[in-house]
């Protein structure tokens, strides 16, 4: 290493914030190649990036102090909490996406002025969120879940507002909107005017909503909604639950979007069955309308005829982008008690995909045993099991379609080399794999993924990372947040451990996040220009 190069690494060694260190490289190397030279260790911790608010003094709302919680600390002032925030190291405010604020105020009878004025000063509380993290794109504002419902506040908050880099707000509770939308008139003040990058705004549909309010339901979301489609490149996205009300109300918002040409989205939180058969819901004659704005949602299949939701879901919701599909490896049990030979279980379970989904938008996937922990030793010894278990594994990522770029697995009892195999055949796009409480993985499968470029694993499996992976993180979310004191990870554990799990030294950039003194996570990457996202894998993680 020359001189120069050495003066490079020494300015990286002393400078703490990872997005001055890649300005630094950038503005200094010459390609590249030069970049992923320097060696760079980083090390970030929690922040403040989410409390509640209280007014000290709602009959002085304009001067009283206001004052935060967070975790098992109670009422400290926002200026302290503001200091903390602004004096805490540059690397601690970039790693955060997410910022927000639950209101513990019960502003229900408050005078009008007193609302506004409270709202005003909350909305500053969110301005300062966004000038301290850098990276904060999303938004979350709830009400303390104690105070009564249909209160309103949160729409008072939207509307003084003035942030440019908000591109996402939710979850607003549907009833907060009506409550808002009965005393204010929208068609004289659009309250999303001032939110200028505000790309995506997210409502959920409760499962109960107040008679006095939903009465006039589709007048008073017609204008909210008409509100949100002045805004260039907005999508609203509805979280809707499994009961009639829900869906009925989902369904109304629907048709008025399609008409005033709103792009809608929509998470369905359901079982598939009770929608489409039950004659409780009145819904059939809709479902098709729900489908084509379905973007994400969960299939819970436990029995073997129940298969055929995959093929509904992979065939009909062209708008899909997310799906999870939890399975019960009881199926592959009844399969081997009902059938006297393997050959028939094994065709019985093929012939429930027999199809491939032509899906255009469908990116990740999230394939999860509800039951891996309830498999007993006398099946396991049983050689059918292990081979249902794989061809259903494979079968599962047959029928995907070849957008899908990542899949994260989740209590996978087992994977065997022929599923990496499909994985490559299947998907020529696939970028990123998360490993999820999984300890069964040939050490060499990642090489026959040639597409793939991240890796994310939870807790510690050895696996050998190729050479054209650019990210491989180790991931320690479950066993910090459950205190396994046997699996927490120290903040001094040595690279050379992670070399040995990995089987490759090549990684010489990383960094890692730390929470009570131990590891949350270590990102090791080829590129330090690819740090932000980590940040976004992490997010997958929680």
């Amino acid at each position: 290493m020359g001189s120069e190069e050495e003066n490079i690494q020494s300015v990286v060694n002393k400078t703490e914030s990872i997005h001055e260190v890649v300005e630094i490289l950038q503005s200094r190397c010459n390609s590249k190649e030069d970049i992923n030279k320097y060696y760079i260790d980083k090390i970030c911790c929690n922040n403040l990036n989410y409390f509640a608010l209280k007014i000290s003094d709602h009959h002085n709302v304009s001067s009283a102090e206001i004052l935060c919680s967070f975790e098992k600390i109670k009422n400290i002032p926002l200026e302290y909490i503001e200091h903390q925030i602004m004096f805490d190291s540059k690397i601690n405010r970039e790693h955060s996406l997410f910022v927000g604020f639950r209101i513990d105020d019960d502003t229900k009878g408050w005078r009008e002025d007193d609302v506004s004025i409270l709202a005003e000063r909350y909305a500053e509380v969110a301005k300062f969120l966004y000038k301290v993290f850098p990276n904060a794109c999303r938004l979350g504002m709830s009400m303390n879940k104690e105070l009564p419902p249909e209160n309103g506040f949160l729409l008072y908050i939207i509307d003084k507002l003035n942030i440019d880099n908000i591109e996402e707000i939710g979850l607003i509770n549907l009833c907060d909107i009506l409550t808002y939308t009965q005393n204010h008139s929208l068609l004289q003040k659009n309250i999303f005017s001032q939110l200028l990058g505000l790309k995506k705004f997210t409502i959920e549909i409760p499962t109960k909503i107040h008679t006095n309010i939903i009465s006039n339901i589709s007048n008073n979301i017609k204008n909210f909604l008409k509100c949100l489609s002045e805004i260039k490149n907005i999508t609203l996205e509805l979280y809707v639950k499994d009961v009639p009300l829900s869906m009925n109300v989902a369904v109304k918002i629907l048709k008025i979007s399609e008409k005033i040409n709103l792009k809608t989205s929509l998470f369905l939180d359901t079982n598939w069955n009770i929608i489409f058969t039950s004659p409780r819901t009145k819904l059939i004659s809709d479902s098709y309308l729900l489908i084509n704005h379905l973007t994400m949602t969960n299939i819970t299949i436990t029995q073997i005829d129940e298969f055929n939701l995959i093929y509904m879901i992979l065939t009909y919701a062209r708008e899909l982008k997310y799906l999870s599909i939890c399975f019960s490896n009881r199926i592959l049990i009844q399969l081997l008690y009902q059938f006297s030979t393997i050959n028939e279980c094994l065709r019985t379970l093929k012939n429930n995909f027999n199809f491939l989904s032509t899906l255009k938008k469908l990116q990740k996937v999230i394939l999860y045993d509800i039951n891996f922990n309830e498999v007993t030793p006398d099946v396991l010894i049983r050689s059918g099991f292990n081979t249902l278990h794989e061809a259903l594994m494979e079968s599962l990522i047959s029928i995907l379609p070849t957008s899908v770029t990542t899949l994260n697995l989740y209590s996978i009892h087992t994977l065997n080399i022929t599923f990496f195999d499909k994985i490559s055949a299947t998907l020529p796009y696939f970028q990123t794999i998360h490993f999820n409480k999984i300890l069964n993985v040939p050490h060499h499968a990642l090489y026959r993924v040639p597409t793939l470029k991240n890796v994310i694993i939870h807790g510690e499996i050895p696996l050998h990372i190729p050479t054209w992976i650019d990210v491989v993180v180790f991931c320690y979310h479950d066993e910090i947040l459950n205190n396994d004191i046997y699996k927490l990870i120290p903040i001094d554990t040595s690279f050379e451990h992670y070399y040995n799990l990995m089987n490759t030294s090549s990684f010489k950039q990383s960094f890692k996040k730390i929470v009570n003194s131990h590891i949350y996570y270590i990102a090791f990457l080829k590129t330090i220009t690819q740090w932000i996202n980590v940040f976004y894998f992490m997010e997958d993680c929680i």
